[in-house]
């Protein structure tokens, strides 16, 4: 049975994301043929967002992307750069 679910909005981890989740489900059905064919259904496990974020103000495809692709925010180039200085990685490619 598909339930619905609190989870944290993945923007400011506040409890306030409603989704719901639908199981993995795997039927076979039989007929009543001679070579007794058989066929099986599969439902993949899913969630679905049913609300944003009334915290952060976030839409629903917002969080729906979000939550699908695992990338809330994009770090700017400054601060990118400044993290790989610090990892002791070079900067520039000499050949």
């Amino acid at each position: 049975m598909p339930s619905e679910t609190i989870i944290q909005c993945p923007f400011c981890g506040k409890l306030t994301i409603t989704i719901l989740h639908i199981p993995f489900v795997s039927k076979t059905i039989s007929s009543k043929t001679r070579a007794g064919g058989r066929e099986t259904r599969i439902q993949k496990e899913r969630y679905d967002v049913l609300s944003g974020c009334s915290e952060c103000r976030k839409s629903q495809k917002e969080v729906e992307k979000a939550l699908n692709t695992g990338k809330t925010k994009e770090i700017p180039h400054e601060e990118r750069l400044r993290r790989i200085k610090e990892a002791g990685l070079p900067t520039r490619l000499e050949y």
